[in-house]
């Protein structure tokens, strides 16, 4: 052996442990080159500015050896340096610095597991020798020896197995440069071409970039358009800086987020910085000087304090940046929400900070305008109550009452929206909303609905006799009242208020999973209220109240066979029918959820109904 040959041994056969951990722990063959280019990049930007002169890094194949060769002009490495850095598995110079991209470590040693045999050949600027010779092919040992290089910088020779030449292709390497090392501000070129291969920068890397600058970058380098909105973000972040661009895309499938650190793509689709609601129509391209990254560095260490902070800042960002976005693109806005709405409603009752700040932006339809705040709704009222419909079958039936007695009547139809209604506030007071069958106005036309006469008054007798029906024949707590709503209202509203109608709806859940016994599927808190019978009891408790309409046909026979039962209580039972009936059509149009007993009990009356009438009929 030459007396300058000089052996390293490792406690490890390095080749054959990375062998093993290269499925668990790289992303592939790419990676190794991400990695490979960082180092290179990182050896040119340690120059001091005066020699840097034409920086570049060069990749070149040998197709013919199955050779690819990184090669940059960077600082360069001693023979000392190489023997601490790349003799010492997992070692870096990069403690304590946060001006570096790459390290050498783990890094660089995947490379080992796609090659027979690496070569490194580096000469130091700073270093009288002539220059160092690393070489590996294998097994626990590295050879290091003297060489002669003319000029400072490192070159690594990755000589490829068969199933990783894929590398030697220029257009294959052209691409994985373009996805992972795009914004590197060193020059990077393939081959003997001075066809520049990376942009070295982009709008975001910028302090106050314009919108329209943003909206380049973002189509030019990842092909999105048709964006909606872009908001940039540049702020100071731990030992550095973060830079970076949010989007809201027209298209949702253009929302993902590009996780960078230090310009080197580490993630494509990175999934812990947003939740998943915000994720499926935001998206975003983040650089972060200094975050912790796994062994591979193709992710996050998720439950880092530094990833802590990065979540809210982004969540901060986001929320503005949406506030924005409602305030200054309107008609944009209510497109987004057309397409996105129930999303960014949940992403609201996620989160906190964005509740606050985006709520009062959120557009909802209404009975009289398209698309409505909920502070641009009360501004028109003297109360802070909003009326509501959440079901589109209802409201097509009472909001032309509403609309003729000028009331808006707000449509809040999403699931989301009775989360949203239950902490909502106006002006320091808080928002009452109301749905719109808890108390309807009445018929206020300018016309006669009956043929130009006067709608009869319901006197204090027969309301007290349809009370009593209604007590005897359906439920003892049923509240009753009589109004002139109009011919094309339905004939009966169950007038529920907010609080009872969630608790009505808890009981016929319990009730129906009781009744298939599955009452463990449900929250624990619920099923034990169930068995102490306290669901039941306060279910009974529920106020409810049927809204009789006096424009109906069905009703006005009904107040006046109780006119007559008053006096002679002729065929009750078919005024018990009737009750019935009503009280069924009531419930269906509620929109509330109804056990299949109660369905069957519906259908049951109905026919028991028809069946009387005919009976009628045949006796006529």
């Amino acid at each position: 052996m030459n007396d300058s040959v000089e052996e390293v041994v490792f406690s490890v056969d390095i080749k054959n442990a990375l062998d093993i951990l290269g499925g668990n722990v790289f992303s592939g063959p790419e990676a190794s080159i991400r990695e490979l280019i960082s180092n290179a990049a990182d050896g040119i930007l340690r120059l001091p500015p005066e020699e840097q002169g034409n920086p570049e890094i060069r990749l070149v194949q040998d197709s013919a050896k199955g050779v690819l060769s990184i090669a940059d002009t960077g600082l360069g490495m001693s023979r000392e340096d190489a023997k601490r850095l790349l003799g010492r598995l997992f070692a870096s110079d990069k403690l304590n610095r946060h001006d570096e991209i790459g390290r050498f470590g783990i890094g660089f040693y995947s490379c080992f597991s796609l090659c027979t045999e690496v070569e490194v050949l580096t000469k130091s600027l700073n270093d009288g020798n002539s220059g160092t010779r690393i070489r590996y092919a294998g097994g626990y040992k590295l050879q290091i020896d003297d060489c002669s290089l003319d000029t400072h910088g490192t070159t690594v020779n990755l000589h490829l197995k068969l199933e990783h030449r894929k590398l030697l292709d220029e257009q294959h390497l052209r691409s994985v440069i373009q996805k992972y090392c795009n914004f590197i501000r060193v020059p990077i070129y393939v081959g003997h071409s001075w066809n520049l291969v990376n942009s070295t920068d982009a709008p975001w890397y910028h302090e106050n970039a314009s919108d329209e600058a943003l909206l380049q970058g973002l189509s030019k380098y990842y092909d999105i358009s048709g964006l909606y909105s872009v908001v940039q973000l540049f702020e100071d972040f731990e030992n550095g800086r973060i830079h970076g661009v949010l989007y809201v895309p027209q298209n949702a499938a253009q929302a993902s987020i590009r996780l960078f650190s230090k310009r080197i793509l580490v993630v494509e689709n990175e999934q812990s910085l947003l939740d998943e609601s915000l994720r499926s129509f935001i998206g975003g391209v983040f650089d972060v000087d200094d975050i912790p990254l796994i062994i591979s560095r193709d992710a996050i260490v998720g439950d880092s304090t530094q990833a802590q902070k990065l979540r809210r800042l982004i969540l901060s960002k986001t929320s503005s940046g949406i506030q924005a976005f409602a305030g200054k693109q309107r008609a944009d806005f209510l497109r987004f929400m057309d397409r996105h709405g129930p999303a960014l409603k949940q992403a609201c009752i996620d989160n906190d900070e964005l509740r606050i700040t985006v709520r009062d932006g959120l557009l909802f339809q209404t009975s009289m305008r398209n698309g409505v705040t909920i502070p641009e709704y009360l501004a028109n009222r003297n109360d802070n109550t909003v009326i509501f419909a959440d079901d589109r079958t209802l409201g097509a039936s009472l909001i032309p009452l509403y609309n003729q007695a000028n009331i808006e009547v707000v449509y809040m139809t999403d699931p989301e929206d009775a989360l949203l209604r239950k902490h909502w506030w106006h002006a320091g007071k808080r928002v009452i909303f109301k749905r719109l069958d808890v108390d309807p106005p009445s018929w206020s036309g300018h016309h006669q609905p009956f043929a130009g006469k006067p709608e009869p008054v319901v006197d204090a007798s027969i309301l007290t006799g349809l009370r009593m029906l209604f007590a005897s024949e359906v439920d003892e707590q049923l509240k009753v009242e009589v109004r002139s709503l109009g011919a094309d209202a339905p004939a009966a509203i169950l007038a529920i208020p907010e609080n009872d109608r969630k608790m009505l709806q808890i009981a016929e859940a319990i009730q129906s999973a009781e009744g298939k016994r599955r009452l463990q599927g449900m929250p624990e808190k619920f099923q034990q209220l169930a068995k102490l019978g306290i669901i039941d009891m306060m279910a009974s408790l529920a106020e409810k109240t049927i809204i009789l309409n006096h424009s109906n046909e069905i009703v006005r026979e009904l107040t006046r066979m109780i006119q007559v039962q008053n006096d002679a209580r002729p065929n009750p039972a078919f005024s018990g029918l009737l009750a019935n009936f009503l009280y069924g059509q009531a419930l269906l149009a509620s929109g509330m959820q109804i056990a299949s007993k109660k369905l069957s009990e519906i259908a049951e009356n109905q026919t028991k109904l028809i069946a009387s009438l005919l009976k009628e009929l045949r006796t006529e």
